[in-house]
């Protein structure tokens, strides 16, 4: 399975079917004015070889700190209706409380139709760091 994840401000869905993404951190890294404090960021992301069949993914931010998760996972169902199309969903803008500079990571769980776990890992992390 291969997993693409573009971080950036906002994702907004074009009334042809088109995605625009605003903001995007090519580097995936952020600098803010100011830590502690929250920082706001979105996450497009395409997963590539699944296989035909219906899919639930859930997304979830978490900062540096583990213990500090973003407040709501992110939803959304799929349908795979041929091999080699790849599925694609965007969360956020999620505000993700921070204490000190580090990586904020995206989880990503995937189930098929009949609940298996097809996939649960840290499908990709943005650098946030203090600007100087």
């Amino acid at each position: 399975m291969n997993i693409d994840v573009t971080f950036c401000d906002q994702v907004r869905n074009e009334t042809n079917g088109k995605i625009f993404l605003i903001g995007v951190y090519p580097a995936d890294v952020m600098m803010v004015s100011q830590i502690p404090g929250n920082v706001h960021v979105s996450a497009w992301v395409k997963v590539r070889d699944l296989q035909v069949g219906a899919y639930d993914f859930e997304m979830s931010f978490l900062s540096p700190q583990a213990s500090l998760q973003s407040p709501t996972p992110y939803y959304a169902n799929v349908f795979i209706s041929h091999y080699g199309i790849p599925a694609t969903m965007h969360s956020g803008p999620a505000s993700i409380p921070l204490s000190e500079p580090g990586f904020v990571t995206l989880r990503l769980k995937i189930t098929d139709a009949l609940q298996n776990v097809v996939c649960d890992q840290v499908a990709g992390k943005i650098f946030i760091g203090k600007q100087t």
